[in-house]
Formats: structure tokens, sequence, C-alpha cells
């Protein structure tokens, strides 16, 4: 009954996880992950979500030698352990994912999903590199092509790839990438699957809450995010390892993207050194359509869980329906 209930009210517990990591050491990171887990998740909770390369922390001369082939990864191993032992869905953050390309194997930035049967149904690769201020994450990834959404099913309690599946272009009128894929268990997974945006934005979807994948740096860009919102995204989550030094950016582009796209923000990063005197600034928070914040966690290791519900954000996007105002062209 109270899982019926939460379906006509459309909520969704979520988990997001606030780790420091250990650098290149990721046995203790697994273990790590495992305890935060066990101490916070709570009764029903549909969905968990980890920050950026978790696994081995934000140091990209070391990614090299922590990529992992998607068709034989210990991280994915792992966290589908993890979906089964718990009986929930998993955004994982990322890892150094290792597969073929038409160049060669190539490592990405990988966010694996999987869902609470411990099934990888879909990765996201970051589109955006970050390779300023001394740090060369292009160097050592290559970047991944198209944004990847995904549905939360109200009839299964799962995560899904969407029920109609062409590809989500951005601001492209020349057609869209080629479909990405891997094989994991002899079966296709899907590392771009989301839906071509329709003229206007959607104000609810009935049967499923679809999320918006991405990862740090990507934040600063807010094409990806209005693609998502196009296409139908209720929920956008960034996971990250965002630098204490940049505080200010990481508050108000948070809150930002909540805010235009009318989406519910879940901005997690790690926290804790990363080493000398370059710290990640932690301060993750779950945020509403409206700014405001449902969920945080300061400094330190910890977790925010919020029961997100959708009901008032459907009304308000029905009353405000701001992005209906969107002009074709803002050509000089």
């Amino acid at each position: 009954m109270e899982e019926e209930n939460r379906k006509k009210g459309k909520s969704l517990k979520i988990l997001a996880i606030q780790m420091s990591s250990i650098i290149a050491d990721k046995w203790e990171n697994f273990a790590k992950i495992a305890d935060l887990i066990e101490k916070n998740i709570k009764k029903g909770t549909d969905i968990i979500i980890l920050p950026e390369v978790w696994n081995v922390g934000w140091k990209p001369s070391e990614f090299e030698d922590s990529a992992e082939d998607l068709e034989n990864s210990e991280t994915i191993e792992f966290l589908s352990e993890l979906a089964q032992r718990y009986n929930v869905n998993i955004i994982g953050g990322s890892f150094i994912g290792k597969r073929e390309t038409g160049n060669g194997k190539r490592n990405f930035n990988t966010c694996p999903i999987i869902n609470k049967n411990g099934e990888l149904i879909a990765t996201y690769d970051k589109m955006h590199l970050f390779s300023y201020y001394g740090c060369d994450e292009g160097k050592y990834i290559t970047k991944g092509e198209n944004p990847v959404i995904v549905e939360y099913c109200w009839d299964t309690g799962e995560i899904a790839l969407p029920r109609l599946c062409e590809t989500l272009s951005i601001g492209s009128d020349k057609g869209c990438p080629p479909k990405q894929s891997c094989t994991q268990d002899s079966k296709e997974i899907a590392s771009c699957e989301c839906l071509m945006p329709s003229q206007q934005p959607s104000s609810r979807n009935d049967d499923s809450v679809k999320i918006g994948l991405s990862l740090c740096y990507d934040i600063r860009f807010p094409e990806i995010y209005r693609a998502y919102r196009k296409a139908g995204a209720d929920i956008l989550i960034n996971m990250a390892a965002w630098p204490k030094s940049r505080e200010i950016h990481w508050e108000a582009l948070s809150k930002v993207r909540a805010i235009e796209n009318q989406c519910f923000m879940v901005a997690l990063t790690q926290s804790g050194l990363i080493e000398g005197d370059e710290y990640n600034l932690g301060h993750s928070r779950i945020i509403d359509y409206n700014g405001e914040i449902l969920s945080e966690i300061a400094q330190g290791e910890g977790a925010m869980f919020a029961e997100i519900k959708f009901e008032e954000m459907y009304k308000f996007r029905e009353k405000c329906t701001v992005l209906n105002d969107i002009c074709d062209e803002y050509d000089f």
C-alpha cells in the first residue's frame, strides 16, 4: 500500500554519497563506499548516486593505470553486487573506462548506470574535459560524444532506458551522431540512448521519471541541461570532484541549472584532500525546481537523503511555462 501511494504521489527516494577518495587505491575506496552505504541507506531507497572518479580519486596522471575494460570491470562488478545486495538502482559516479573506438582503445570518464538486478543498462561518457589551471584531463581522457538520459519506471521500480529511443541532439539540425555501445555478458549496453527533444518541453511524465546525467565540468555548459529538459527530464544529476577553490561557481551553477530548467538537481561532489594543498569542496546538495535546498552535506564524508515529490513541480511547470518562450534563433 505504501509503495502504491508513492507511485500515485510521484516520489523518489535518493541517497547520495559524499566521500574523500584515496588517490589510485581502488580497493580502499571500494571499502569506503560499501561502509558509507551500509551506514546511511534507508528503507525503500530507490537510487544511490556516487561522485565522479570515486574509485581512484582525482589525479588525471593516474587515470591510464586505473583504466578498466568495460567488458571486464572490477568497478562495475562491485557496483552490481551492491545493487543486488540492497535491491537498489545505482548511478555510479564515474570511473575510467576503456573501450575500443575507430582509433583503437581509448579511455573515457564513464558513468555506469546499474539497475537493482545488478545489470549495467547504460553508460555516459563525460562530454567536456577540464584542462585548465594546470589540470590536464583532456591529455588522458577522450571526450564523450552524446548526452544520456535514463528513466526510473514507476511500474517496476527500476532504472531503464527510455522506451522511445533515438539520439538526443544538442542544437543540431544535421541529424544524430551514431549510437555507441559495448558488450557486457553478451548484451548490448547503450552509451547513447535518449530522446529527440520536442519543440515544446513536456510538463510531466506519467509512467516514469527521466534523469539527465552529467559529470563535473559539464555543469558549466547549459546546453546539455536544456537538451535534457526538452527531452522530458525531471531530475538533473551532476557528479563531480569539484575543487574547494571554486566554491562560488559550484553553488551558483548547481542552483541555476535547477531553476532555469524547472527540474530537481542533484549536485554531488567529493570532499577532502586531493594532494598537496588541493582539496575537493564537498558541499553536495539536492535542490528543487525553485532553487530550494532539500538536503545537503558540508565537508567530510557522509550522505544526503531526500524523498523527491514531483506533483508540485508539474503544477509549477503548467503555470510558469517560461521554456515555451525560447526563441528558435538568437542570431544577430
